[in-house]
């Protein structure tokens, strides 16, 4: 017996493949009519009678068109017996490689855009806080009309002043922190300093008199017991005084007011309940504001 390299069965014949009917060494078709060199003979009838010993059995059925002869089945072709078989999966594509640019070449700019003015404005607020020319300007924006109108009030109605200055002065001091132009109210010392201008304010002298004695107490307290100057206190001075100019000026173009009246030394009490209008609005921005 000889095994076919082609469909991988055993043949007799060792030339031409009696199952797939090729050439052994070729694959070719065999040529037709052709017969195997070594048939195999049929064996030889004996002499004597035999006898059928067989019971008889019932007719085959007919072939199916599914079940055919072993020379009508095309075998497959074998790998050699040195290739094992791998299962066959879905194609890779080809990995083409990336050009390198010479470096001459320009570099491609970044496809990410910048993030927008106001955002980048935001985030560095929030980091690292307004500047001072912005919370500046937040203040005027509101305190400045707010003077206009009461310069108004006060050109028409004279007689409206202490209650007019009151409201304004509330609203200046509950701003200012408001607009993180200036502190709170924190800690001891600055009630202790709000008390000491109230006293001024109330026996002492006007805003003009009671600003000056305010700075230089705190700055040869600064440089005796090295404590710090609460500038957000001299800054809300400042602001008072300089409100409190222009409303005076007012009242004394249109003869209300004396200027006696504005630089005075002694006890009043107009400028005492002005000053706890203003640090009553401070007191209230500061609760109030959103840090």
């Amino acid at each position: 017996m000889t095994r076919c390299r082609w469909c991988g069965m055993d043949s007799r014949d060792p030339d031409v493949c009696e199952w797939c009917k090729r050439v052994m060494a070729t694959g070719q078709p065999a040529p037709p009519g052709y017969k195997p060199s070594s048939p195999t003979s049929p064996p030889t009838p004996s002499s004597e009678p035999t006898v059928a010993t067989t019971l008889p059995t019932a007719p085959a059925a007919p072939t199916s068109p599914a079940q055919a002869s072993p020379s009508d089945v095309v075998a497959t072709p074998m790998a050699p017996p040195g290739v094992s078989a791998t299962p066959m999966g879905p194609a890779t594509p080809p990995v083409t490689a990336t050009p390198m640019a010479p470096p001459s070449a320009p570099r491609p700019t970044p496809t990410t855009t910048a993030p927008p003015p106001g955002q980048v404005r935001i985030l560095y607020e929030i980091h690292e806080g307004l500047p001072f020319y912005l919370r500046l300007e937040r203040f005027l924006a509101v305190v400045v009309p707010l003077a206009a109108i009461n310069v108004l009030i006060l050109s028409q109605r004279p007689e409206w002043a202490l209650w007019s200055n009151l409201v304004y002065f509330f609203i200046l001091g509950m701003w200012m922190p408001g607009s993180h132009l200036i502190g709170t109210i924190d800690d001891a010392e600055d009630y202790r300093d709000v008390a000491l201008v109230m006293v001024l304010s109330l026996f002492c002298c006007g805003p003009v008199g009671a600003l000056v004695i305010y700075f230089l107490a705190s700055g040869l307290l600064a440089l005796i017991l090295k404590t710090d100057i609460n500038w957000s206190l001299i800054g809300l001075l400042l602001a008072y005084t300089i409100a409190r100019i222009v409303f005076d000026m007012v009242l004394i173009l249109i003869d209300f007011e004396e200027v006696s009246d504005f630089i005075r030394i002694g006890f009043s009490f107009v400028d005492f309940f002005l000053v706890v209008a203003l640090f009553g609005g401070w007191l209230l921005g500061g609760i109030v504001r959103s840090d």
